[in-house]
């Protein structure tokens, strides 16, 4: 798995190691998406951008995107 689109989607969290170690490049997230696991991104090496301006997101879990080395660019909402 290379690609994800969640984005047409109503999922609200995103549980505790969802992709943890994962090959994952890229995401897209919904809107109504409102909270993050912790470790859910961590180890992913080829994903570079984490793009969640556009949701509703209120927490994110510890060690997030620990280790995602890949990472240039993580976009917060104001919400946080």
């Amino acid at each position: 798995l290379r690609t994800l689109h969640l984005d047409h989607t109503a999922l609200t969290s995103i549980g505790n190691e969802f992709l943890l170690n994962s090959a994952i490049e890229s995401i897209t997230f919904p809107a109504s998406l409102q909270r993050i696991g912790d470790r859910a991104f961590e180890k992913c090496l080829a994903l570079t951008r984490l793009a969640l301006g556009h949701t509703a997101l209120t927490a994110i879990g510890d060690d997030f995107c620990k280790g995602s080395l890949g990472l240039v660019s993580v976009e917060l909402p104001p919400s946080l």
